[in-house]
């Protein structure tokens, strides 16, 4: 029997980027699921492929022998103001041309989808979400082909043969874009008032591309303001020996030492679709503190800290890419505080409990599945 041939349009060569990373990883875990999956990027490409991508998904990357039997299109889940609803109807008008299965597989971080969209999103053959927060928020919006598969990872991954971390753990660290959705400005708050100078460190490395869609606070600006709250505890001259801030591009392999010198991923998020820097802290062995954002909701553990939601809020600063009145969770800066607390007094190790659901001989069977049903 022939093997189902998926076309998958998705970003996939960038080696820095969530979002090509987590793309590779659902491909390679549908390949390993017997499916022929064919890569193919939307974006425009600016050289070639790096060597050490091609190396990954290299025989993924050759064009369609004959008619593809499934259709994925991927990318960014956004409000109507972002052409979302165009990008829908291309895909609806695709289905119709060809009458072959057409998905849509994305993530988001709001926690609204706006109604004028899920008309469109139910005339699609399926919407594939990689956490359970994405396919709530589209199941209460009346989205009825929506479907949960988790991030697969694979036992080559480099980020599970490090070390254990320090005990008692020192070193807290984040790792992301630095824009107001991720809240780094708060992670430095909650850490300066948890801690006192000369017990504990925060390393905190920020992407290449600055925020520019509207105001937003400096790292320096950030400790300038979490100073001014704390008092007396903590001098500028600590805060510089305490807080890091790596700004330099940094090589794949350079990102899993920095895991490797961690104790205790933070995340300060208000939302994320998997939040994929905590779930290679996970696999690290990595103690993890998070807000319920979202994605990370569904690879923590009992040893982790779970920072609880309360009631969502709004972040003008994305109103045109998510939609106007859209919202995100929000949660007390106190409860972070109190985690991060909890977090340095523990002695006993991590556990992967959870983040054992995630790996690609138990992420492929539903991925056949979630195929299947769409090619009969």
């Amino acid at each position: 029997m022939t093997a189902p041939l998926v076309l998958f349009e998705t970003m996939y060569e960038l080696p820095y980027d969530g979002w090509c990373a987590a793309s590779r990883a659902y491909a390679l875990g549908m390949k390993r699921a017997g499916i022929d999956v064919r890569l193919q990027s939307w974006r425009e490409q600016k050289g070639p492929v790096p060597p050490k991508i091609v190396a990954q998904v290299g025989d993924m990357m050759r064009p369609c022998e004959r008619p593809w039997d499934a259709y994925i299109w991927s990318g960014g889940f956004f409000g109507p103001f972002e052409g979302m609803a165009g990008v829908l109807a291309k895909l609806i008008k695709m289905r119709d041309q060809f009458r072959k299965p057409v998905a849509f597989y994305t993530m988001f971080e709001r926690t609204n989808v706006q109604p004028e969209l899920v008309p469109l999103l139910n005339r699609l053959d399926s919407v594939m979400v990689p956490c359970s927060a994405n396919l709530r928020a589209l199941e209460r919006a009346g989205v009825r082909n929506a479907r949960f598969i988790r991030i697969p990872f694979f036992s080559d991954d480099p980020h599970l043969g490090l070390p254990a971390p320090k005990s008692p753990p020192r070193t807290f660290y984040w790792i992301g874009r630095w824009e107001p959705r991720k809240a780094p400005h708060r992670l430095i708050k909650a850490f300066l008032h948890a801690f006192e100078p000369g017990t504990a460190e925060l390393v905190v490395k920020i992407g290449p591309e600055p925020w520019v869609r509207s105001p937003y606070v400096t790292p320096e600006q950030a400790v300038e303001r979490a100073l001014a709250e704390v008092g007396d505890k903590w001098f500028k001259d600590d805060v510089g020996k305490a807080v890091t801030v790596i700004r330099a591009k940094l090589e794949p392999e350079e990102i899993v030492g920095l895991h490797a010198r961690g104790d205790v991923y933070v995340s300060a998020s208000h939302g994320e679709g998997i939040d994929m820097p905590a779930f290679a802290a996970k696999l690290a062995g990595r103690r993890v503190v998070t807000v319920a954002c979202g994605g990370p909701e569904d690879f923590v553990d009992e040893g982790d800290f779970l920072v609880p939601a309360k009631g969502e809020i709004a972040i003008p600063a994305y109103d045109r890419v998510w939609g106007a009145g859209s919202t995100a969770v929000d949660y007390d800066v106190d409860d972070l505080v109190s985690a991060l607390r909890l977090a340095k007094r523990m002695r006993t190790p991590p556990v992967r409990a959870c983040v054992g659901a995630h790996h690609v001989e138990l992420v492929a069977p539903h991925l056949k599945q979630w195929i299947g049903s769409m090619v009969h």
